[in-house]
């Protein structure tokens, strides 16, 4: 639903949930997740690097795996749950919409 949206439609709805409560709150942490998604991603190529340049333990390889599996976790996750609220949010509006039409009539 909100994939269909234009993009004029989409940026007016995104500001309509952020003027609510609970998309004040969310939106707060789902920009966070991304933070912590992108440090993760900058985090392994520092660390694939270091590996190579300085002869690390072989240890590093796990902490390379870990970081790169949450930082793509935390980019996918945050994505899907930003789509579901949006989707939510625009599905609660269109049905009280809809409802006021039905109504005034």
């Amino acid at each position: 639903m909100y994939q269909d949206l234009t993009d004029e439609e989409k940026k007016s709805l995104r500001f309509e949930y952020i003027k609510t409560q609970k998309g004040y709150e969310m939106i707060a942490r789902l920009n966070r997740l991304v933070l912590e998604g992108l440090f993760c991603l900058v985090t392994f190529v520092v660390t694939i690097c270091a590996i190579f340049i300085l002869d690390l333990a072989s240890w590093y390889w796990a902490f390379v795996g870990l970081t790169l599996f949450c930082g793509i976790l935390f980019l996918v996750g945050q994505y899907k749950i930003r789509m579901r609220e949006y989707n939510k949010f625009y599905t609660a509006k269109y049905k009280n919409t809809k409802k006021k039409l039905t109504k005034d009539k």
